[in-house]
């Protein structure tokens, strides 16, 4: 398994983020979790793909999939 790999979880939160551009508290609401849970998720996302802010790491990996793999 690709450590850099999102899970299903991650990519949703990613899609619910970026595309969406949705709040962590909508997110929880949306998915039925709680607030720090959806922080924890965006922290491991920042760190599988690296560099910088989260946001900007969901970001780049949404809008060019290809270049995260």
């Amino acid at each position: 398994m690709n450590p850099r790999r999102l899970s299903p979880r991650q990519e949703q939160i990613v899609e619910l983020v970026v595309a969406h551009r949705m709040s962590y508290t909508e997110i929880a609401v949306c998915l039925g979790i709680s607030v720090h849970t959806v922080r924890s998720h965006v922290g491991e996302i920042g760190r599988k793909l690296g560099g910088g802010s989260p946001q900007k790491a969901m970001a780049k990996h949404y809008l060019h999939p290809q270049e995260a793999a």
